[in-house]
């Protein structure tokens, strides 16, 4: 009760001082009224900008640690293909040797060079075999790589997102500051 007493004494002294003060002395406390939220605005306009600003280096950080593993993850998967290239052109020459032999085979009417030929496509195929295993061991490890460097890029797609809305929110508070200055 007491408090609602409180309230209710200090609205009624407001009213009296409405009432009292003249056309003078209204314009006088509406402009004061009318800076003091201008003022409590830009403060708040300016505590919103430095909380913003803040932010962006946050992001540009991150940003910057993510460039970083870009480069680093690069710089593992390129040897890895360079592995890989030797391996792709073995294969080829093994699948050309397979074809050869298997030529060889269709026109063998001896059993002794049907039998040669046969041993010479069972050495082809299990060296076929191993390249295909080395093939898939590194496509695999060039995969992971491309994985995580895919994830780190959809990171920096959503950082970058998020600083063009900061930066847009800045503008609009540096136009609104201008506005009160």
């Amino acid at each position: 009760m007491m408090d609602e007493e409180k309230k209710e004494v200090e609205e009624k002294k407001r009213q009296a001082m409405f009432a009292m003060e003249g056309e003078e002395g209204k314009k006088h406390r509406e402009a004061e009224e009318k800076k003091q939220e201008e003022d409590k605005i830009k403060k708040g306009l300016r505590e919103e900008q430095s909380a913003l600003k803040q932010e962006l280096e946050k992001i540009a950080a991150q940003k910057e640690k993510l460039e970083l593993k870009w480069v680093e993850f690069s710089e593992t998967k390129a040897p890895l293909q360079k592995q890989l290239e030797p391996i792709l052109a073995d294969e080829k020459r093994v699948e050309q040797e397979m074809a050869d032999v298997e030529a060889k085979e269709r026109v063998a009417i001896d059993p002794k060079d049907k039998q040669t030929v046969e041993r010479a496509r069972w050495e082809i195929d299990d060296r076929r075999r191993t390249l295909e295993k080395d093939r898939w061991r590194l496509e695999e490890e060039i995969g992971k790589v491309d994985a995580i460097i895919k994830s780190n890029s959809e990171k920096y797609q959503t950082l970058l997102a998020e600083e063009e809305k900061i930066e847009q929110r800045m503008e609009e508070i540096r136009k609104s500051l201008l506005i009160y200055a």
